[in-house]
């Protein structure tokens, strides 16, 4: 159980990671 503890919060924290970058990447894009 711990162990599935671990593997979601790495999975929740990737996605926080690439969600923030392309959301960077849609700044820079702006005028």
């Amino acid at each position: 159980m711990k162990t599935l503890k671990y593997i979601f919060g790495a999975v929740l924290l990737t996605a926080a990671f690439f969600t923030a970058m392309g959301f960077a990447q849609a700044l820079e894009q702006l005028p």
